[in-house]
């Protein structure tokens, strides 16, 4: 298996809806997890702006979703330099098409169109996710209603001709699937268009998060031993350390380097094994092929000889009409 054919292959898969829906149910509650833990009232307290908490939960899951692509890529490449070919071509041509036009593109720019698209989708996502955590106390009810509002965009979008734009951003959840079709500046343009309304959405997430009724607890103490995050002239990026630092402690970026390596895995063996499987059927159309050629000369040496023996009947003049024809 080729490492970079292998990594498109695999981004194909785990880059896809597939790893949409796991990273909402890996960071779609983080601040469901605030409220049932009783330690929203905590951060209430702090000398900390209610947006810089949103914003914070937001910037450090998405950082862990983007360590967690290279990751993934470094995992691909690692299983095939280990069980598969060690050596790649960076622009290696791959055959694609879209309408009535086809070119040959490099592994390398497929698999930046994916990295582009699953980080795009990811963001809008999980602002989605912080948007929906402002009206919901229970992080079953609010992972589940934001699969629900991405799902009923995507299957609207999908029956709906007249949505069917990149200005829409679930246009790009069918997009995953045609990142081998030509890439164009529309395309680049629809992913940031996508990324920017995720911005708008996180700002309304926001403004919600900040009208809502400050929570108070009867807890007066909190094991927070592990709140010593580097400091910064910027407050904003304290937060951001702290919250990184809490997904870390939570085992949140254990988790999706975990899953993301056994995908991998998975992967590879799924491919290894229909590419002997293709191999495999290959060769025996190969032997049938072989074995049927063997057969014609066969017979063609037959019927020469019985032909210079004078002993061609009629059923052997047959078979050499056929085989003649043939």
């Amino acid at each position: 298996v080729d490492p970079l054919l292998f990594t498109v292959q695999i981004g194909k898969w785990i880059f896809s809806l597939l790893g949409i829906v796991f990273t909402i149910l890996l960071f779609g509650n983080l601040v469901m997890v605030e409220k049932e833990g009783k330690t929203l009232p905590f951060l209430f307290t702090q000398p900390i702006k209610k947006s810089y908490i949103l914003i914070a939960k937001f910037l450090s899951s998405l950082l862990i979703v983007v360590m967690t692509i290279f990751v993934t890529i470094g995992a691909a490449f690692l299983v095939c330099f280990l069980f598969g070919d060690a050596t790649f071509y960076w622009h290696y041509p791959m055959y694609t098409e879209a309408l009535e036009t086809f070119a040959f593109v490099s592994p390398g720019l497929t698999i930046g169109r994916i990295i582009l698209y699953f980080i795009s989708l990811i963001s809008f996502a999980l602002s989605i996710a912080l948007f929906v955590s402002c009206f919901t106390s229970s992080s079953f009810i609010q992972i589940v209603m934001t699969l629900q509002v991405l799902l009923l965009g995507y299957l609207i979008t999908d029956f709906s001709p007249s949505l069917d734009t990149g200005w829409n951003p679930f246009y790009l959840f069918h997009q995953l699937n045609k990142v081998d079709e030509l890439i164009t500046t529309a395309n680049v343009l629809y992913s940031v268009w996508t990324i920017l309304l995720s911005i708008f959405i996180l700002f309304v997430a926001i403004r919600t998060f900040k009208s809502s009724p400050q929570q108070t607890s009867k807890r007066t103490s909190l094991n927070m031993n592990w709140f010593n995050p580097p400091k910064s002239k910027w407050p904003i990026m304290n937060n951001f350390y702290f919250e990184l630092r809490k997904q870390w402690m939570r085992g949140l970026v254990g988790k999706a380097f975990l899953l993301s390596g056994l995908l991998v895995i998975i992967g590879f063996i799924y491919i290894e094994g229909k590419m002997n499987e293709a191999e495999q059927r290959m060769l025996e159309s190969y032997q049938q092929e072989s074995a049927t050629e063997g057969v014609m000369k066969s017979l063609e040496r037959n019927i020469l000889e019985l032909e210079r023996a004078g002993n061609l009947d009629e059923n052997s003049q047959q078979l050499k009409d056929m085989l003649q024809q043939s």
